[in-house]
């Protein structure tokens, strides 16, 4: 994909040499407003993405201070409690493991989306360029 890119990106670039300045300066004007466009809706998206994580964190958390306090307060042995405890840390890290994948499929589709929409940018800075 990268390759791609640097491919289109020198065919726009000898494109551009061709260009005059008012063509190239409305280009690099094209190109810094998608740029604040885009980056706006990508950091929308992280701080959902963070909010997300912290309130299962924050769930997580709550659940595992709950079942310490009943844990605390029961009649159960020092090696049931033991138990318990490894039980509720496998449990926790389940979840941290699911969170962390959801985590990654989520990055590997904004990777992708960022991947198409510079791909866009270029196409669109070369029509407007060539007037094409």
């Amino acid at each position: 994909m990268i390759l791609e890119i640097c491919q289109k990106a020198k065919v726009a670039s000898a494109q551009l040499a061709k260009s005059s300045a008012e063509q190239r300066n409305r280009a690099l004007c094209y190109m810094a407003d998608s740029l604040e466009k885009n980056c706006a809706i990508i950091l929308e998206a992280n701080q959902k993405d963070l909010d997300a994580a912290r309130a299962k964190a924050n769930e997580i958390l709550a659940e595992a201070n709950k079942k310490s306090q009943e844990l605390l307060t029961s009649s159960l042995s020092y090696d049931d409690i033991k138990s318990e405890c490894r039980k509720m840390i496998e449990i926790a890290e389940r979840e941290a493991e699911e969170e962390v994948k959801k985590a990654r499929q989520t990055a590997e589709e904004i990777k992708t989306g960022s991947e198409k929409k510079v791909d866009e940018m270029v196409n669109r800075m070369v029509k407007q360029v060539t007037g094409a």
